[in-house]
């Protein structure tokens, strides 16, 4: 395998500031990339820090399907179908993608199938 060190692209660029109470970005040009290596205590942390939450598996579901009421999408993506033109999954690419390097759900949502 290919380590976090190896493979810059596929490491987390967001950090936490304890001194001055707030997360930043380590690296202005990831802005665009999807966060990955995150646990799910680090994404509560950050969403109880914003006053948010995060997503049951029920909403994360409902929001995958894009307004598909009648659970006719098996992946997550703009047609419910899994091909490399509408995700980055099972390696095809080598690493990450922008965020919304495919086209989006019927929410506007994209990647999530694949990506990371």
């Amino acid at each position: 395998g290919v380590s976090v060190d190896e493979d810059p692209i596929n490491q987390c660029y967001i950090a936490y500031d304890f001194a001055h109470d707030y997360f930043y970005l380590e690296d202005d040009d990831m802005a665009e990339w999807p966060v990955v290596f995150v646990r799910y205590y680090g994404a509560a942390a950050m969403a109880y820090y914003y006053d948010l939450d995060v997503p049951t598996g029920a909403m994360w579901e409902y929001a995958a399907r894009g307004g598909d009421s009648g659970m006719h999408n098996v992946y997550a993506t703009s047609t419910g179908k899994l091909d490399s033109s509408l995700a980055n999954y099972d390696n095809a690419i080598g690493h990450v993608t922008p965020v919304c390097s495919f086209p989006e759900n019927g929410y506007g949502l994209c990647d999530l199938a694949g990506n990371v």
